[in-house]
């Protein structure tokens, strides 16, 4: 006699058996899910905590701010530079808030800076034939100014060109704001060339360095 099976018999119902490759897999995915678990537990964890941290701080803030108001604590007075001229220094500024200001002394005589300038400018006035702004150069107490300013005048008048330019120069103080100046003098205009020996005294005055006394040296 034939043997009949039904189609959804107890075998056909059962789940299938999982193959041990499938279980592997599914183990792994349960460690990684409980790893990622964790992970998350503890990243809250740590918020958490620096926002109490946080929390902490400001109310310690407030609290000593309260304290340093209540006491009557003033802030420490800030440092200012010091002015130009006074190196190495730091001024603090008074209780007031404002800072304090000290003036560089003021240079007493005549400077060998400001020689070089007058020197400098007695250059440029001549070589740019400018002769009445080159004569007020030369001080009221110049020996026999009337006659060297009109001959001086004179000649600058006449030469179509001139160019001066000096080289060496040697400044001494003389004391009582006089400097003198010595040098080798170069002039060139379209009658005449010099190569000379020269020096200028000049004088501080309150119309500024002015020259006073003008002599040839010895080559």
């Amino acid at each position: 006699m034939t043997k009949f099976e039904h189609p959804l018999s107890a075998d056909s119902c059962a789940p299938p058996l999982l193959t041990e490759s499938s279980q592997e897999q599914f183990s792994t995915r349960v460690r990684n899910w409980i790893v990622a678990a964790v992970v998350v537990f503890v990243v809250v964890i740590v918020a958490l905590a620096l926002a109490r941290v946080g929390e902490g701080e400001d109310v310690n803030s407030a609290e000593y701010r309260f304290k340093a108001a209540s006491v009557g604590t003033q802030p420490s007075a800030p440092l200012v530079k010091a002015p130009v001229g006074i190196p190495s220094e730091t001024v603090t500024a008074p209780s007031s808030g404002k800072a304090t200001s000290r003036e560089a002394p003021a240079a007493k005589g005549f400077t060998v800076a400001q020689a070089e300038q007058s020197m400098k400018l007695w250059v440029e006035l001549w070589s740019a034939r400018r002769t009445d702004d080159y004569l007020k150069l030369f001080d009221p107490s110049f020996p026999n100014r009337d006659a060297y300013v009109k001959n001086r005048a004179a000649r600058i008048a006449a030469a179509k060109f001139i160019e001066v330019r000096i080289e060496s120069p040697v400044f001494k103080d003389l004391g009582n704001h006089e400097i003198a100046v010595e040098f080798i003098h170069h002039y060139r205009s379209d009658t005449f060339q010099s190569r000379d020996r020269k020096e200028l005294v000049w004088r501080l005055s309150a119309e500024g360095p002015r020259i006073v006394r003008e002599r040839n040296l010895p080559n």
